[in-house]
């Protein structure tokens, strides 16, 4: 849906008829086409939905969310979250020559501001903000390389998108009466439009032997009373500085010798069994549910893999001159995947020998990862890590998910090897091959949605 500037400003009138002053900016969310922001008014709230461009170009509001189903990460969400999310609404508004909307927010005392502008299908965005470690106000505008220093006021910052199609357009052009009802139909249409049901037959023997598994050492963990009141009897051999069995479990001592730091070292083994057993308890009871579900022949919805995201024209310097070799259209020379873990963590996914030592030699620096899937031949992964990341133990069935996905296996266990691209050595005359050192191995079970925690860079 499309509104031209009429419509954009008829409906920003009803909603700030509806939901006028201040408000708390709280989650936001994103769809293919989408975003929504939810805002808390004095005894109210309401879900305001702006479109992503190409097509979904327009704002409309809601008391409805997206469903869980529809919603999927991006680059652009995480920026939105990362400014907007937990900060002050001040007010929204539109600019008086196009189709550009602003929001003027306040985040830890500094006023900020956000504009949207629609032009030739595509959308494009700028944040005027406070940089707080050098106290001086800059412009991220998403078709530039680099910020901009200064502080400009909204009119000054709605002139930005001069440079990229902003002008005079008519304001009378006949409204469309389809746009009143365009949200509540996509809302309720979605699933229809959007989604596919998928039915995996692997499911249930892997769910089972999962539940399995989470008994077995979910008895091994309930052991931690009898385990309390053993060391409490005061009967407990310690005169070995190695180790101690307590209900069958050995306890490592690290050859400590002091009999309180044993004690403590005990107490601290029997405290953790305790802390597990609850979150292996819960684990059990949702891994029950899903088979259950299952069971039930409940449906495996997911996102089309046809559906593309809509992304804002977004100039990311170096990334974007890399990506012509990074698997983009026009390049037949590389065949390179790119997702995103939110904000952290790159992964690079070569497809063939020639894209995995292209990534290896040309796209890698030596303190990121490279990841592969022991005894399989399989894709590689070169996985980067941000300034301040770092990876997290959920962050390898992701990863392993996605090179078990581009290698085409069917795995339900994946066997993980990886080390630092600084400990890896190509082999000559073998295209893809490498000799790795320092390597370890982990074995991660396939996760069915990490479609929708990896966003792909489309």
């Amino acid at each position: 849906m499309i509104l031209d500037y009429k419509t954009v400003s008829n409906n920003l009138k009803a909603y700030l008829q509806k939901y006028n002053g201040p408000g708390q900016l709280q989650k936001i969310f994103s769809t293919p086409h989408l975003v929504a922001i939810a805002i808390r008014y004095p005894g109210k709230s309401v879900y305001l939905y702006l479109g992503r461009g190409n097509h979904y170009e327009g704002l409309w509001w809601s008391n409805r969310r997206p469903d869980s189903l529809m919603r999927i990460q991006d680059k652009f969400l995480m920026y939105l979250r990362k400014f907007l999310e937990n900060s002050f609404l001040q007010e929204i508004v539109l600019d008086d020559k196009d189709r550009a909307i602003g929001i003027s927010y306040q985040y830890r005392g500094n006023q900020n501001f956000f504009a949207l502008f629609y032009s030739g299908r595509k959308a494009y965005f700028l944040n005027s903000f406070i940089k707080e470690e050098e106290s001086t106000h800059r412009v991220f505008c998403s078709w530039l390389k680099e910020e901009i220093c200064g502080d400009f006021n909204q009119q000054q910052l709605f002139d930005f998108f001069d440079a990229v199609g902003r002008k005079e357009i008519s304001h009378e052009k006949k409204v469309d009466a389809a746009a009143d009802t365009f949200l509540e139909n996509y809302l309720n249409e979605y699933q229809k439009n959007f989604l596919v049901v998928k039915h995996d037959s692997k499911k249930k023997k892997f769910l089972e032997k999962k539940i399995k598994k989470i008994r077995e050492d979910l008895h091994l963990l309930q052991q931690w009373p009898e385990m309390m009141r053993e060391m409490n009897s005061g009967h407990l051999d310690l005169s070995n500085n190695q180790e101690v069995v307590l209900c069958g479990v050995k306890i490592k001592l690290q050859g400590e010798n002091n009999l309180y730091r044993k004690r403590d070292i005990i107490f601290n083994k029997i405290k953790s069994f305790k802390a597990a057993e609850a979150a292996l308890s819960l684990r059990e009871q949702e891994t029950v549910r899903e088979l259950t579900a299952l069971l039930n022949n409940s449906p495996n919805v997911q996102l089309d893999q046809k559906v593309k995201t809509i992304n804002p024209e977004w100039y990311d310097g170096k990334e974007q001159k890399k990506s012509k070799n990074l698997g983009q259209k026009g390049s037949a020379k590389f065949n390179i995947e790119e997702y995103f873990l939110e904000d952290r963590i790159k992964i690079l996914v070569g497809k063939d020998s020639t894209s995995n030592d292209y990534l290896r030699s040309k796209i890698a620096n030596k303190e990121d990862y490279w990841f592969h899937l022991a005894g399989y031949h399989s894709a590689h992964a070169i996985v980067k890590i941000s300034k301040n990341g770092h990876l997290r133990p959920d962050d390898f069935a992701i990863i392993g998910s996605i090179i078990r996905y581009h290698s085409k296996l069917e795995l339900m266990t994946i066997p993980l090897i990886f080390t630092q691209v600084k400990n890896i050595k190509g082999v000559r005359g073998s295209p893809g091959s490498v000799l790795p050192k320092k390597a370890k191995n982990i074995s991660v079970f396939y996760q069915e949605n990490w479609q929708r925690v990896a966003f792909k860079n489309s």
